[in-house]
């Protein structure tokens, strides 16, 4: 279970936050905190905090397609991520 919310803040800027149930821990309650500014029409930068864990991220916009990269930090390891979205309908 989840449960959100996002406003716009300064120009071309997100916040977030967000509080979900972790059912791989046991159902533990985990915060999300973000910010994200867009820096171009193409270009995006993220910051923000998974229970009290720091993570950062850039995302493309490229015609009908999105690439994001994000490094998470975790109590036990450390993620990288790189995930692609293609638009159908754009």
């Amino acid at each position: 279970m989840t449960l959100g919310y996002s406003l716009v803040c300064t120009k071309n800027g997100r916040l977030a936050a967000e509080i979900m149930r972790d059912s791989s821990q046991d159902g533990k309650m985990i915060t999300l905190l973000g910010f994200e500014k867009k820096v171009s029409d193409k270009a995006s930068l993220r910051c923000g905090s998974r229970d009290g864990q720091m993570s950062y991220g850039l995302g493309f916009n490229l015609n009908q397609s999105r690439i994001d990269y994000a490094f998470v930090r975790n109590r036990d390891t450390d993620l990288q991520k790189v995930s692609g979205v293609f638009y159908f309908d754009e």
